[in-house]
């Protein structure tokens, strides 16, 4: 089987897991979208009996997953229990802000994390390299939901803008101290000292000779960071009050909206695993060793 065939079945394995886990622990947790509205609305027990028959809710668990996985393979990811507005309209309404939302931050974590790596992975003898790398430290230590809400009172970033700068400089922090630290242990390589002893400036030196080499070496965190980005939204969009998919997650959480949750998770893990996919592709590109082990 050849490595993207591997890759491709772990990615529908990775994919089946999420969504079944998705479903049965959404029907574990106490009360349902139809005890919220009956709350609310003052339905009778005659009326959530009925709207439960029609919706499939009083089946047993193994038949509504079975109804589940065989509208999924249709394409059919079902209603909102709350709306009735289908969760494929749904997601694709919102998907859009949340999508440049999160490439947005994407561009902003890879700049700042090789700026701030490559700063960090100066000497460790240097004022210079250890200050930015208790910068990087700072960073990976401030939850996201203090520094968005920093962000929001200082008023200096608002809307889409300040939600991904916040999402960007989260995951700038792992991606610069993967780099650093790359750097740092490349510092002692024979070639590195080689180039020293040709006079070369230390700048050059890191981006033509120390970059290069463990560039590769950061693709893993990146791909981790985007997965981040994809799922981080639901705090940022809440925090900057951007409708997106976030807000649809925390809204179907809170309102036990099964169908629209479980659309939201098979979304995700579907993007999850194509960056999966994209990382090895890029893996293999950037490493020149990596390709050789696959042939």
């Amino acid at each position: 089987m050849t490595g993207v065939a591997v890759a491709c079945l772990r990615g529908l394995i990775g994919v089946w897991l999420a969504v079944t886990a998705a479903f049965f622990l959404l029907r574990v947790l106490p009360g349902d979208a139809l005890q919220a509205q009956a709350t609310t609305a003052g339905m009778a027990p005659s009326m959530i009996e009925e709207r439960r028959q029609s919706l499939g809710l009083d089946r047993s668990l193994l038949e509504q997953y079975a109804v589940y996985l065989s509208g999924m393979i249709r394409g059919d990811f079902g209603a909102s229990i709350v709306s009735g507005e289908r969760v494929g309209d749904i997601l694709a309404s919102r998907g859009a802000g949340t999508l440049r939302l999160a490439l947005g931050a994407l561009a902003i974590a890879i700049a700042m994390g090789l700026g701030l790596g490559t700063a960090g992975g100066l000497s460790q003898h240097s004022f210079v390299g250890r200050l930015w790398r208790w910068v990087i430290d700072l960073l990976i230590a401030t939850p996201i939901y203090i520094s968005g809400t920093l962000l929001v009172m200082s008023g200096l970033l608002i809307g889409s803008l300040g939600a991904a700068v916040v999402l960007g400089l989260h995951s700038a922090a792992p991606v610069a101290n993967t780099l650093s630290i790359a750097l740092l242990s490349e510092s002692q390589q024979g070639y590195v000292w080689a180039a020293y002893g040709k006079g070369l400036p230390e700048w050059l030196i890191i981006w033509r000779h120390r970059v290069r080499v463990v560039l590769y070496s950061i693709i893993p965190t990146i791909s981790i960071q985007a997965g981040f980005l994809l799922g981080g939204t639901v705090i940022t969009e809440t925090i900057f009050s951007q409708a997106g998919l976030g807000q649809s997650l925390l809204d179907g959480v809170m309102r036990r909206d099964y169908p629209v949750v479980q659309g939201w998770v098979l979304l995700m893990s579907v993007c999850q695993a194509l960056i999966y996919g994209l990382t090895q592709i890029a893996g293999r590109w950037i490493d020149p060793r990596q390709r050789e082990s696959a042939t």
